[in-house]
């Protein structure tokens, strides 16, 4: 078996993309180019609802050079999607038929309910999160979907997005109070057509497209946020609220020097978290999340792994992702260091009020992740795999608690885990450091059983008789130096916990 390649092209409002991902005959997958274009698909619409001639033309070279990337990545399968810009235009089937004739590529129009269903795709399968709300205000159309149980129940598409909202309520990037006003009642009015919305109250609100990812990209700037990674990111309803009367109240000139404004944005980013603030406030949701994964990664999944959908356990799916990815095999090792951490957290939680029942979780996932620095060397490789775990999105983890795993799977001392934490300390709460330190010696005592790597120990029990934590090894062959290790482990162990641990082997 062979990588299997696809390139994904999203002719959106604002813009075209294409992202190629790469599948392993292991299942797992990654992003091995992406590049995206201004369009702006949305303002090419003349009087008559028709796209231009210009506006057809305009995006033919882009999707002639997509085509060819594809060809240097020697991508499999190619799949194109046009979205609200072509899908409302009065000429649509001319316009796909023209695009794919000239550009060589098959482009398919998604109906919006087709773009609400790939998106939640996306989200549902990057996030784990089981009721709420998605939203994704794209450049010409907005979408709004409820999902329940990890199940979409409804979706609506409306014909209006970020760039159309603009081009109508505050063209040339002017804004006029009643203009914004006259935008929240359009959005009011649509929403009220659609009784289904206003079901469902105080549940998350998922935020896709540019609006929210533009307005996260500026509060991380603003705040200096530690951690190099939009998904997942909470957007505070202050900070929502804040910005909704910024943007419209700032000069489009002085609303481009905002740092981190992304360029081509400045003139739709107000009608984008005007839309965002409304629905959020009608919705009346208890948070806002945003998520870098939406129609393309729906696009992707549905396409290369149809059969595993939905993915039910996020966390554990992304981080055997990154261990086929990153982890050099056999990754017997880390598996078992996985099972002991667990036996030994069982043994002692129940007597800890530091430790709930997601530490379990996060104990799991760091074990797991412990080796993936030797993806870029076995020198330093904690140090490495300290960078690749925050440095990288991990599915099913906070942001808090990526960084957690991140000390956890590196631990070396309490000094070095505070060190780690200094970096962070604005996203971590005040018991985060000893909670690490804590698990971090757990999962090296785990990791010790398993010296040398062979398996040797078959089972393990361990349970808490007043001061001492009793461990019962059960082991194929003797094997001194084993102990030994294990022996430190255990007392390095005892210098966090109130336990000193008893060893008794036998061998089967």
């Amino acid at each position: 078996m062979k990588n299997i390649r696809y390139g994904i092209i999203d002719i959106g409002s604002n813009s075209v993309r294409l992202v190629i991902y790469e599948l392993t005959p292991s299942g797992a997958y990654r992003i091995l180019h992406e590049t995206k274009e201004t369009a702006r698909l949305a303002e090419r619409i003349g009087a008559d609802g028709a796209m231009t001639e210009d506006g057809i033309l305009s995006v033919v070279p882009l999707l002639r050079r997509f085509l060819r990337i594809c060809d240097v990545y020697e991508t499999d399968h190619v799949k194109a999607a046009a979205t609200a810009a072509i899908r409302n235009a009065v000429n649509s089937a001319d316009i796909a038929r023209e695009l794919t004739e000239r550009s060589g590529i098959l482009i398919e129009v998604l109906p919006g309910q087709e773009e609400a269903r790939l998106g939640f795709l996306g989200v549902v399968n990057t996030l784990d999160i089981s009721d709420g709300f998605i939203v994704d205000i794209g450049g010409g159309s907005t979408e709004i979907t409820l999902f329940l149980g990890r199940k979409r129940v409804n979706s609506v598409s409306f014909p209006f997005g970020a760039v159309t909202a603009a081009r109508e309520y505050t063209p040339g990037g002017i804004v006029r109070q009643e203009r914004i006003r006259d935008l929240r009642l359009l959005l009011g009015q649509a929403i009220d057509r659609h009784p289904w919305i206003g079901s469902a109250r105080a549940l998350p609100l998922v935020c896709l497209g540019g609006a929210g990812r533009a307005l996260a990209k500026l509060i991380q700037k603003r705040t200096d946020y530690p951690l190099p990674v939009m998904h997942n990111f909470e957007l505070q309803a202050e900070d929502l609220r804040e910005y909704a009367d910024l943007l419209p109240a700032l000069p489009i000139e002085k609303r481009k020097k905002l740092n981190g404004m992304s360029k081509g944005r400045a003139d739709i980013i107000v009608t984008g978290v005007v839309l965002l603030q409304a629905i959020y406030q009608r919705l009346d949701a208890s948070r806002l999340i945003v998520s870098s994964a939406g129609l393309r990664d729906g696009l992707f999944f549905e396409a290369a792994m149809g059969d595993r959908l939905p993915i039910e356990d996020v966390l554990r799916f992304s981080i055997e992702n990154m261990m086929n990815l990153y982890t050099p095999q056999p990754h017997d090792y880390v598996r078992r260091a996985a099972a002991h951490a667990a036996i030994l957290f069982d043994a002692v939680a129940p007597a800890s009020p530091l430790l709930q029942p997601r530490h379990r979780s996060l104990l799991e996932a760091s074990a797991l992740m412990q080796r993936i620095g030797f993806a870029i060397s076995s020198y330093q490789h904690a140090r490495h795999t300290f960078h690749m775990i925050t440095e990288s999105r991990i599915d099913g983890l906070s942001h808090r608690e990526t960084i957690l795993c991140a000390m956890i799977a590196t631990f070396k001392n309490s000094k070095r885990t505070r060190q780690q934490a200094l970096r962070f300390e604005k996203l971590l709460h005040q018991s985060d450091v000893e909670c690490a330190v804590k698990l971090g010696s757990l999962l090296r005592l785990a990791s010790s059983f398993d010296y040398g790597e062979t398996g040797n120990i078959t089972g393990l029990k361990a349970w808490i008789t007043g001061s001492c934590l009793q461990l019962n090894l059960s082991l194929r062959e003797q094997d001194p130096s084993e102990l030994i290790h294990i022996e430190e482990a255990a007392a390095e162990f005892a210098k966090y916990w109130p336990y000193k641990a008893v060893i008794q082997s036998s061998y089967s």
